[in-house]
């Protein structure tokens, strides 16, 4: 039995899903489902968890890209986009940054980019 090994994750932008990016993975993607709250320090040293009834959905994921689809990656920053993988998950998210560093490899200039998306259910702008 064949098998295929894809290990890319596809970026769709919300307001034109004519524009799409398939990006090759770097290494592995790390998901977040959590609960929205923290502890507070309080008088006497009492620690109180606060919490929202909401969650937190998310990937971070590294990805290799030219220097021409960083520019696109780059463009869509705070924007509502699409992110699919090969699992199968699905989210309608945002990124905020696009920070990357060099990857030399063979001669072309190849950047290594740390992604963290964002899961949003609603978006609003200001």
């Amino acid at each position: 039995m064949a098998s295929i090994l894809l290990e890319r994750v596809w970026l769709t932008l919300a307001s034109d899903t004519s524009q799409s990016l398939a990006l090759l993975t770097t290494g592995d993607k790390s998901f977040v489902d959590a609960i929205s709250g923290e502890v507070r320090s309080y008088a006497a040293g009492r620690e109180r968890l606060i919490t929202t009834p909401t969650r937190k959905i998310g990937v971070q994921v590294s990805v290799a890209i030219m220097p021409k689809e960083y520019a696109t990656l780059n463009a869509w920053a705070g924007q509502v986009v699409l992110y699919r993988d090969e699992n199968g998950t699905r989210l309608w998210s945002v990124y905020l940054g696009t920070p990357w560093k060099s990857l030399v490899t063979y001669g072309t200039s190849w950047r290594q980019v740390d992604l963290a998306i964002q899961a949003v259910t609603y978006s609003e702008a200001v």
